[in-house]
């Protein structure tokens, strides 16, 4: 008897070793992380920000206004310089929205905008107002 329960332990570890050995393979391959579509490099969103044109004769820069690119994970924002306009560097390569307010009273956003990997998007942006006067 002694022999056959020897025999049966050794069975039993070398099983353990391989299922041990499954578990950590599967934990360095990142098995069951779900993060969704990983970036395939990264780009800038470029543009200018203006007024609605009932807010000014000829649709002013909105200096100050403050811009938001996000999409995924992602979520940034920066401040239009005295021009209206921004630079955001360093966006993963993929679809993002775009957005920008000025105070309380206007406001855009642009969806569906595709930042290409090592390229600059030009997202040029024309305020709207979201108040009713």
């Amino acid at each position: 008897m002694t022999c056959h329960h020897q025999l049966s332990s050794g069975h039993f570890f070398r099983a353990m070793r391989l299922v041990a050995a499954v578990l950590v393979l599967l934990v360095m391959s990142g098995c069951g992380k779900d993060k969704g579509p990983e970036p395939v490099g990264f780009g800038a969103v470029s543009g200018t920000v203006r007024l609605p044109f009932s807010q000014a004769a000829s649709a002013a820069p909105a200096a100050g206004a403050r811009v938001r690119v996000f999409g995924g994970d992602f979520d940034t924002t920066t401040t239009a310089d005295t021009l209206g306009t921004y630079t955001i560097q360093s966006v993963p390569a993929r679809t993002m929205s775009v957005s920008a307010t000025a105070g309380e009273c206007f406001e855009v956003t642009r969806s569906g905008i595709f930042v290409r990997k090592n390229e600059t998007t030009t997202v040029d942006l024309s305020l709207e107002s979201h108040t009713e006067f």
